[in-house]
């Protein structure tokens, strides 16, 4: 058995309660029937369609969990993501009833998507099938995909595109097969790549996906006629504004080398169980949210257009972002507008141009000059030691800090000889 690495054991901590809660659920789902269990989930169903205005939806239904995240009832996920707490209705009574009753499983996933559909009166012409990872038999098996989409017709006429939320090493030639069937005219399948640096992937953001498997990924999906989007992360958790403009855009020049055909980017939302959370130099002060963000739009404007084209930019996490802050009536108007214009039809070059001349007028000189003098790059070491040191010291009692700080200091000293080695 490999040694944990740092990142899961600062993890494992900051979802030790959820976990916990997790157990509990557990034990009482383990004590109820299954019909009980049944009725229960779909008393306390999120019925919300994220983003619904007729033309485009999100479908989040109740599966056990993420597969990647939850191991045998302990939650050690992606460090940046809370998503189990936040999103799944109860996964432990989930769980528990698909154990218990496959059939009555099943029936519970397909009454939900009846619900949803008709809460909704018609078909979209985009919808997302947004569970963790649509391809993996842990949360969605053949046999249940076959029920509700082919056999049920849970959603009834399929949308013209589709995109699936997947993890690359679940993708093969037979799931997109099965899967392309999703949608009338075009499948895309949403990775969580979060970046393009592999080792700030996977010992920092927890992802344990490497670039190989990626690229495997993107060719397996063109060779079936799929698309593949990237989720990008436009901020890391303890990195400078400055790094985090910087390794965004050697991210989508890096990762449009593999092929991938978008990019959905996101601002980084500060959530409970998360480690940027617990690390209070990597979030923008209040003050400072909009002129930051601008900043990063004007960043991207430097980009050359056939990356530009490629960016879309999920609203719904703008939303929450600025949520997060005490805005003045000014500035939740610049707020609105920088939304109208993420929303807009027509060129994303020309969207990107339109908020980073909002920055021209907006940021004051002295947050420029701040953000000039920030540690760039060069120096992502240094930060990134300084951020684990404060992670260390919030999360962990202090008899382990100095054993953990040692398998990260270990880790980051590998970074360079072992950079692209699989996790």
């Amino acid at each position: 058995m490999r040694a944990k690495l740092f990142i899961e054991e600062i993890m494992y901590e900051i979802l030790k309660e959820v976990s916990e809660d997790y157990f509990q659920k557990k034990k009482i789902a383990q004590d109820m029937s299954a019909e009980e269990l049944y009725k229960k989930i779909l008393d306390t169903m999120d019925m919300d369609i994220v983003e619904d205005d007729g033309k485009e939806g999100t479908i989040i239904f109740p599966t056990p969990g993420c597969p990647h995240n939850v191991k045998d009832g302990h939650h050690c996920g992606c460090s940046f993501c809370d998503w189990n707490d936040t999103y799944v209705a109860h996964p432990a009574y989930v769980f528990e009833l698909r154990k218990k009753d496959a059939n009555l499983y099943r029936n519970m996933q397909l009454e939900y998507l009846r619900r949803l559909r008709e809460s909704n009166h018609s078909v979209h012409i985009f919808e997302e099938y947004a569970i963790h990872d649509c391809f993996d038999e842990k949360e969605l098996s053949e046999e249940e995909r076959n029920y509700l989409f082919e056999e049920k017709h849970a959603i009834g006429e399929m949308p013209i595109i589709a995109l699936a939320q997947v993890r690359a090493e679940s993708i093969t030639k037979e799931k997109l097969q099965k899967w392309k069937g999703m949608a009338k005219r075009q499948l895309t399948l949403g990775i969580g790549v979060e970046t393009g640096e592999q080792w700030i992937r996977n010992h920092w953001l927890n992802k344990k996906m490497d670039d190989d498997t990626i690229r495997r990924a993107v060719t397996v999906a063109h060779e079936n006629k799929c698309k593949v989007s990237a989720n990008i992360l436009m901020m890391l958790p303890g990195l400078t504004l400055k790094q985090n403009v910087e390794l965004l855009k050697e991210s989508v020049k890096k990762l449009d080398t593999f092929g991938i055909d978008s990019f959905m980017l996101s601002p980084l939302v500060v959530k409970k169980y998360t480690i940027q959370k617990n690390i209070k130099s990597s979030n923008l002060e209040n003050e400072n949210c909009i002129s930051g963000m601008l900043l990063i739009f004007k960043e991207i404007g430097s980009l050359d257009k056939k990356y530009q084209e490629k960016l879309m930019f999920s609203s719904i996490n703008f939303k929450d972002y600025f949520a997060q802050f005490k805005l003045s009536e000014q500035q939740i108007e610049q707020v609105d507008k920088m939304l109208e214009l993420l929303t807009a039809g027509g060129m994303k070059s020309a969207q990107i141009e339109k908020i980073a001349d909002m920055f021209q007028v907006n940021c004051n000189k002295e947050f420029y000059e701040q953000y000039q003098a920030m540690d760039g790059m060069d120096k992502i070491k240094t930060t990134l030691q300084n951020a684990a040191f404060e992670l260390v010291t919030n999360v962990l009692e202090e008899s382990r800090q100095k054993e953990v700080l040692t398998i990260f200091q270990k880790e980051l000293n590998n970074w360079d000889e072992r950079k692209d080695a699989k996790i």
